[in-house]
């Protein structure tokens, strides 16, 4: 019985992910969402943040803060995070300036140090800060929101807002009109390095392994959350694609295999 509640709160806690076709920040963002103890640690700043229900999705970055008040000043609860001697041991500068915003701050500069702590708890990059935020305040998340390779100018508007940020290290390649590919591949090859070698990196999760099929797996994976059995799982699954005008096989291991290896992901 106590199971089955669990279940039943995960299901109502569940984040959706609005899909562009990109497979691999799918399951990037997915490892993360669905974390049963991610999506506590949300349900709980949600309640600090008295957010009874989720907002509508849309508008950019800057309208996602807004909906939070800069009126309300306050302090974070740091009680709930697990990994703040970590954050401090390997981040003590970023760990102060994060602390600077936990107590006595307005409310969007609050939550935005919660998403750097909450990235820092699941050893996430700092990119992964719009979509702690989305999926706070929407319940969805957006993989167009996750920039985790781009190219910006950094001019001065830039500057002034990156080094007001509240964040956490991050690697960036510069170049030049004259920048050649080979150069990049060196540059990309030098972080790849840096990653593996800098200890201000070493509380980045461990990276999973590309799953091609990592959107059935998830499906399948919420399917047995909400109670189904195997084989009724896989009974639907094969409907479903028939509708589709595919013909899929899939009996109770597939589904099995499937939901165990997305259960043994959750936990990189």
């Amino acid at each position: 019985m106590k199971m089955r509640n669990q279940n039943k709160d995960l299901l109502t806690l569940k984040v959706e992910i609005v899909d562009n076709g990109n497979t691999s920040i799918y399951q990037e963002i997915a490892l993360l969402v669905d974390k049963p103890d991610y999506l506590k640690l949300i349900d709980k700043v949600r309640e600090e943040y008295s957010i009874d229900e989720v907002a509508p999705a849309k508008g950019d970055f800057s309208f996602l803060l807004n909906l939070f008040d800069p009126s309300k000043e306050g302090e974070i609860n740091l009680k709930k995070y697990k990994s703040l001697d970590k954050f401090k041991e390997l981040l003590p500068k970023e760990f102060a300036n994060v602390l600077s915003f936990a107590k006595d701050a307005i409310e969007p500069l609050r939550v935005q140090a919660e998403a750097v702590l909450i990235c820092f708890e699941f050893g996430r990059p700092y990119y992964f800060v719009p979509i702690v935020l989305q999926s706070i305040m929407y319940g969805i998340t957006d993989i167009d929101w996750l920039q985790r390779t781009q190219a910006v100018v950094q001019d001065q508007d830039y500057a002034g807002h990156r080094f007001n940020e509240i964040n956490i290290p991050q690697i960036v390649i510069e170049m030049s009109p004259y920048s050649t590919y080979n150069d990049i591949k060196q540059a990309i090859r030098d972080s790849k390095k840096i990653f593996k070698e800098d200890l201000r990196f070493k509380y980045l999760g461990t990276k999973p392994d590309y799953h091609e099929e990592i959107r059935k797996y998830r499906y399948w994976y919420w399917e047995r959350v909400a109670g189904k059995k195997f084989s009724e799982i896989a009974k639907d699954w094969n409907a479903s694609q028939e509708k589709k005008g595919f013909i899929d096989n899939t009996i109770d291991i597939d589904v099995i295999n499937a939901v165990k290896t997305y259960k043994d992901l959750l936990q990189l």
